[in-house]
Formats: structure tokens, sequence, C-alpha cells
């Protein structure tokens, strides 16, 4: 129908009234049956735009009315009513705001409504006292410490402990280490009182007096010196981590940190391949596990590889039984005849079957 025809914006929405429909959803159902009048529009938002048209709660007499055409409360009005329910935090406000008790002028989102009226946070609508991270006022960072230091804790988990308390005041950080990074924080052990300093910012003695120390301990191997860190006798000079501490500063590997003389295998020189070969054919090894259990053992000089497959791949290795001088060959560096001539020996065998 031509706009002319539809009836007055009074008329319809009387008519529509007494359907009592309850909603949107229920109207638009309603539209699709076949049962709606020619001059009532299915769309009537957009025929009575400029004719009265105030929202589907005034078109359906339901008195529901969209968030945007909402007239709500004062912040200060509103924020005492609020108050009055004595709500502890966001999820009980969360699930108050979804019950039928909540007045029209009560907005379900208070941060969007009040932003630029008054609106402070979440602790202060609710009046739980709460102020989110961003809007607190910390002390300064020595006197914080100065509390902290008070509170004799002894490292980061009872800190932890600590902060999850009732006991914390709301300008002692929860996160020291953000809120106070450009403005004194060294680390944890500082901020505790405890004297620990974390790695990153300790000062460790040279490389040739902290090896000279470490080779007083006369530890043996690696295990030795990791139990040895563990037992609270490392001074905060030495570091437990002398590989990376020291990578660029005359670091060759454990054997020469503990003075074992024990050569990591990539730091290791071997002789030439067959300089190699012919000691181990001194040997008189039988098979790979004979040359397995002696590569083991003590007896083993350091330039001869206990993996001669991988250090030699590419420098004269075949396989054991060359390098072990027994004359055994694996099959793969076998040299075969040829199809034609292996198959005429096999027929001459006069074997039945497979």
């Amino acid at each position: 129908m031509g706009k002319t025809n539809w009836r007055s914006f009074e008329k319809a929405r009387t008519f529509v009234r007494q359907l009592q429909l309850k909603s949107k959803v229920e109207w638009s159902d309603w539209t699709k049956n076949n049962v709606k009048p020619d001059d009532i529009p299915a769309n009537p938002s957009s025929v009575y735009k400029n004719e009265g048209w105030n929202g589907w709660g005034d078109w359906l007499d339901t008195g529901t009315v969209a968030p945007q055409n909402r007239e709500f409360l004062p912040f200060k009005k509103a924020r005492d009513f609020v108050h009055q329910l004595q709500l502890k935090n966001g999820k009980e406000w969360a699930d108050w705001v979804k019950t039928d008790s909540r007045p029209h002028d009560i907005p379900s989102n208070p941060y969007k409504v009040y932003k630029e009226h008054g609106w402070k946070g979440l602790g202060d609508w609710l009046g739980t006292g709460t102020i989110a991270n961003q809007n607190r006022i910390y002390s300064p960072f020595e006197e914080a410490r100065n509390f902290v230091h008070n509170l004799k804790l002894k490292n980061e988990k009872e800190w932890r402990i600590w902060v999850k308390s009732e006991a914390k005041p709301h300008n002692i950080p929860t996160n020291p280490a953000t809120i106070y990074k450009d403005r004194g924080w060294i680390g944890l052990g500082d901020w505790l009182g405890t004297g620990t300093v974390s790695n990153q910012n300790r000062i460790y003695i040279s490389f040739e007096e902290a090896r000279t120390f470490v080779r007083q301990l006369q530890l043996k191997n690696q295990q030795e010196w990791r139990e040895w860190i563990k037992k609270d006798l490392r001074p905060n000079n030495i570091p437990a981590n002398p590989s990376g501490v020291y990578k660029d500063e005359g670091w060759i590997g454990f054997g020469d940190w503990l003075g074992t003389g024990t050569v990591a295998s990539q730091n290791l020189v071997y002789r030439p391949f067959e300089e190699a070969r012919t000691f181990t054919h001194q040997l008189h090894l039988k098979n790979q596990l004979q040359w397995k259990e002696w590569a083991r053992g003590q007896s083993r000089p350091d330039d001869i590889p206990i993996n001669p497959s991988g250090v030699y791949k590419n420098k004269g290795w075949i396989g054991f039984g060359d390098w072990l001088g027994t004359g055994a060959i694996a099959s793969k560096n076998h040299l075969f005849i040829s199809f034609e001539e292996a198959r005429t020996f096999v027929r001459q065998l006069q074997l039945k079957n497979q």
C-alpha cells in the first residue's frame, strides 16, 4: 500500500495494543500470519518515524523503553540507591541487574551512562570502597618498601599469600615491580628486605677469580657441581649458571671450570681417521658390542671418539667391520654382482620355495 493509505499512527497503535503482544518477536511472528490488515505497516518504526513513533514498548503498550530512550536518575541519586542494595562485588551486581527488581531509571551499564557524569569505578558505585588498580594512589616507593620490610616476609610465596589477605592496605600495590618500575624497584629481595638479589641484577667476580675459587672445591663432575650449588654454600658473587654468565668471558666447559680436564664433546679434537682406525685395530675387538663396552671405559683416549660413525662420516668411515679390523661389512656397504648373475647362481641351487 502507498504511504497515504496507512492508518494514522494513533489509530494503528490503538489497534495493535489490543493484540496484547508482549515483544518485538511476537510482533514479527504476528505480521507473518496473514491476519495483519493491509493498512497496518509491518515496519511501523519506519512508517511512523516522524509521526509519533516512540519505541516498541510504546507501540505494543508493554512499557518497555529502548536503552537509548530511557531517562535515568542523576548519578548521585542512582549511586545512593545502589549503595542500599549492599552488593559486594561485580558478580553480585551482574546477577542483580538481570532480575525484575531493577527499576527502569537505574542503568544496567552505569559505566557508559555515567562515564562523564561522576563515574569512578564499581567500588564507588557499589559502596564497597574497592578501587580499580589504574585509579589507585600508592605510597612512594621508599615508604612502601619500609612498610613491607616490617612484615618480615621471607620469600615470594609468603608475599603472594599476604597480598591476597585483608591486611594489605590499598596504598601498597599487589604488583610492586610494575608500579615502581622506574621509581626505585630493584628486585623482590630488596622489596622484602631479605637481601636476595635476582640473577640479572647480581654482580659476579671475574671469570678467572671465579674459576680459581671453584677449582679449590675439587668437585669431580657437573653432577657434584649441581649438588653443591643447592647447599647454600655458594657465595652470591659466584654464578650458579657459569656457562651463561661467562659465555663470552673465557668459558670453555665444565672440565675447565672444575679443573678436571674433561672436555665437552663438541670441543674435542680427534685423531685423523686413518690414525684412529689403526689404533682401534690393535684393540682386537670382535664386534660393535665390545666396542661400546670399551668406549665407555676409562682406557679410551680423549682423541678417539665414542661415536666414530658420526665423527668420521665423510672422512673415510665405511663401517664397524672396517673400523675394528674384523673384515665384517654391513649389508649397505657390500658390492653385489648383477641381477642376472645372482639369479643364475640361485637357480643352480634348485631351491623349491621361499
